[in-house]
């Protein structure tokens, strides 16, 4: 019996120590960090699934048990890569803003390419690179290691020359130099040098089994002119977000090459809002309505007659608001008329996805509402640059499927999500997030 005792006791002893180094023991590698980086964001994986581990025990609801044998599942990136216990999603000096890399190890590298093949990439031009429209992501295999970047990224040479740069000259990031970007407190730790916009910027994510968390702080250069606003925000929108007129600090730095796109994707000239002495604005979308559409089309029967042929659609559209206050927004809407954006019948042209009306009232503010918008109760959400509240539960199905899949998921895990810009000094400006997630 003893004896029994002893061998139970070793082998309690001996699971207690794996478990212990499973939970518990983390290490993290350099070499997978260029010496020029200017922005890192360090994902705690090793802690990521120890919460998701906890957070599977406290929820039974969750707890499955399938008995209908193996099943033959679908290639994923897991199967492609080992999963570091830290992961190091980097940008490096003097690149594009939105060049974005990370280094990990290929678990099979003899069958990886077949299975980035499965996955949806292909090879540009015969190259080292690959890429896959659907994921948005490049890649590039050097032995067993996996360099993965931006896909949206036009210059495709910068993905060579970061792989260059870790697997041939091998200038990696000291350690203690990587060690000042770990915060052992975090899920995620965003860090990155001055820019010409600021002098430092930190970011923060936790999160729990109802709650996540996320905090970013930024040092600006310049002092923050913009004003903050006493904002009210919708109380049942799909999302409902305030924001004031954006200072000469952030104009600034939008170059005409991004004024151009978000004037093309708003259809008018941004710089018609930018310029002009607006106080606020407001938006308001509400959950997206159905509706019964009757298509008229004429055909021929055999002789030659014309027969008229409906067909019935049902359409999804949105309703939303849209409220600019401020001592200058006579001269918007004047500008907006005289450059067609409004005719005659006040409705506003540059909202096509339905049809909406833009209304001038009392010289102070311009309310542009489409036609199925209804009026809702708003409620006050505090001071400051930015304020706004996002209900994902709201959002139709059928508007998923163009939602790249990790937004999808994190949208999903979510019944609210509320969102805070504040100038906390002359030039510090703190950005919260809380998030909702969903009862299990």
């Amino acid at each position: 019996m003893k004896r029994r005792s002893k061998i139970f006791l070793l082998i309690l002893a001996a699971a207690c120590t794996a478990a212990g180094f499973f939970l518990f023991y983390t290490s993290f590698d350099e070499r997978k960090v260029p010496a020029d980086v200017d922005q890192v964001l360090v994902v705690d994986i090793h802690r990521i699934r120890n919460e998701l581990i906890w957070e599977y025990l406290q929820t039974p609801s969750r707890w499955k048990i399938s008995w209908s044998g193996s099943r033959r599942k679908e290639i994923s990136f897991a199967d492609l890569v080992k999963f570091p216990d830290y992961a190091f999603v980097f940008h490096r000096k003097d690149q594009p803003l939105e060049a974005w890399y990370l280094l990990l190890d290929a678990k099979k590298p003899d069958s990886t390419i077949r299975q980035l093949t499965a996955l949806g990439f292909e090879a540009i031009n015969n190259g080292p690179v690959y890429h896959a429209e659907k994921w948005g992501i490049d890649c590039l295999l050097a032995g067993d290691l996996l360099l993965l970047g931006n896909g949206h990224l036009k210059n495709k040479d910068l993905l060579q020359q970061t792989a260059a740069l870790l697997f041939n000259e091998k200038k990696h990031i000291a350690r203690k130099d990587l060690e000042k970007y770990f915060d052992a407190s975090t899920h995620l730790q965003w860090t990155s040098a001055a820019t010409a916009w600021y002098v430092s910027a930190t970011g923060t994510a936790r999160f729990n089994k109802t709650d996540v968390d996320a905090v970013f702080t930024i040092n600006t250069r310049d002092s923050i002119t913009t004003a903050s606003n006493p904002f009210s925000v919708s109380a049942n929108a799909l999302a409902s977000v305030s924001w004031s007129q954006p200072g000469a600090e952030f104009v600034h730095y939008l170059d005409s090459g991004r004024k151009a796109s978000v004037s093309r994707w708003l259809n008018f000239n941004i710089d018609s809002l930018l310029m002009a002495p607006i106080n606020q604005y407001r938006f308001d979308l509400q959950p997206f309505q159905s509706r019964i559409d009757t298509a008229i089309t004429y055909e021929y029967d055999d002789a030659f007659n014309q027969v008229e042929k409906k067909t019935r659609n049902q359409v999804t559209e949105p309703a939303f608001l849209w409220l600019l206050s401020g001592s200058g927004v006579n001269n918007v809407y004047r500008y907006w008329q005289a450059n067609g954006n409004i005719d005659s019948n006040l409705g506003f042209s540059p909202s096509p996805l339905v049809r909406s009306q833009a209304v001038l009232k009392r010289d102070e503010q311009i309310s542009i509402q489409s036609v199925n918008f209804q009026s809702s109760a708003v409620a006050p959400a505090g001071d400051g640059l930015l304020v706004g509240a996002i209900r994902p539960g709201l959002l139709p199905d059928s508007l998923y499927t163009y939602l790249p899949g990790g937004l999808v998921t994190a949208l999903r895990e979510c019944n609210l999500i509320d969102v805070k810009l504040e100038k906390r000094s002359a030039r510090r400006l703190e950005l919260r997030l809380h998030a909702l997630r969903r009862d299990r």
